[in-house]
């Protein structure tokens, strides 16, 4: 009956192993909720009634803020872009240059969101009808992309 026993720990050993494998099995979501808006500009909200947003020239359904904040968390940023879709609020871009600040990005946005996933050049939060990504671009060039996903298709 010995080595029978001797087995036991091993077993159990294997079992404690596989389960945090089995809990971190997530379905591809994101841990925390989508955000609703960006620096108080609600996705989906009609484009003319958001406060603030002037039109790129020559750039269809391209908006900035003149005002807007050089930071995002501690990290500084080249520039943010507000995209609409059907007069909608639908997407934000922001860009980072630097790898310091491409960290100190990502890791805003892994505070905010959760652990995300990565795939290839991109780091990204999925839910199911949102999106964030941060897209490199070059080493020290990085897009974070904000998007509300296109409902009933």
């Amino acid at each position: 009956m010995r080595p029978r026993l001797a087995v036991l720990p091993l077993l159990l050993l294997a079992l404690c192993l596989a389960l945090p494998a089995r809990a971190d099995d997530r379905t591809g979501f994101a841990d925390k909720p989508a955000p609703a808006d960006f620096r108080g500009l609600a996705f989906g909200a009609e484009i003319a009634a958001l406060p603030g947003l002037t039109p790129v020239p020559g750039q269809k359904d391209t908006y900035y803020r003149k005002d807007e904040e050089p930071t995002y968390g501690k990290a500084k940023i080249v520039s943010v872009a507000y995209y609409a879709r059907q007069g909608k609020l639908f997407s934000v871009g922001m860009a980072v240059e630097g790898e310091a600040n491409i960290f100190l990005v990502q890791d805003k946005l892994i505070q905010q969101f959760g652990p995300g996933s990565q795939r290839g050049d991109q780091y990204g939060w999925v839910w199911p009808a949102f999106s964030v990504v941060l897209k490199r671009m070059h080493k020290d060039k990085a897009a974070v992309y904000f998007t509300q996903e296109r409902t009933g298709r």
